[in-house]
Order: C-alpha cells, then sequence, then structure tokens
C-alpha cells in the first residue's frame, strides 16, 4: 500500500511541485530548447506575443502551466510538436 504521508509525498521535489512531475518534465523542456534555439526570455516572449518575458520565465521553472493558446504558437518558433503538451 503507497504510504501517503506528508513526508512521502514532500519527498520528492517533482511530485511536490505544482502540477506534478508532468509540468517539470514540460517546463525543463521549453528552457532547454529555447537555449539550443538561441532565445532569449524577452526574444522568445515577443516572438509568441506574450506581453511580458516573466511569463515565459515562470513557465520553465513549472510554477504555471503552459497555455494551450500557446501550444501551437509554440510550435513555429522552437521546431516543437504542439502534440507534446497532450502527451506529457
Amino acid at each position: 500500500m503507497p504510504d501517503h504521508s506528508a513526508r512521502a509525498i514532500t519527498s520528492d521535489r517533482s511530485t511536490a511541485t505544482a502540477g506534478g512531475p508532468n509540468r517539470s518534465n514540460l517546463a525543463a523542456r521549453l528552457k532547454d530548447v529555447r537555449l539550443k534555439k538561441g532565445y532569449t526570455l524577452k526574444a522568445l516572449a515577443k516572438a509568441l506575443g506574450v506581453e511580458h518575458h516573466t511569463m515565459i520565465k515562470q513557465m520553465e521553472l513549472g510554477n504555471v502551466a503552459v497555455p494551450s493558446n500557446l501550444w501551437v504558437t509554440l510550435d513555429e518558433p522552437l521546431n516543437l510538436d504542439r502534440y507534446i503538451w497532450v502527451r506529457l
């Protein structure tokens, strides 16, 4: 039987974050691809039509989910498969 104590739940940082490990995986992937493609936070925000680059940073940290209206938009500058957001 799984251990549902507070200690067991918070001992793994990836499951303790909002959204769980899937959001952490997506956040890491977003940052990794952004850096490989040579985008700064400000440049990517501008390319996506996001008003504040800090929103991109919050997505990369896993603090907020990537909004569904950006799934297709991210496909162009970062060459990401838009369906990644659904699979992970």
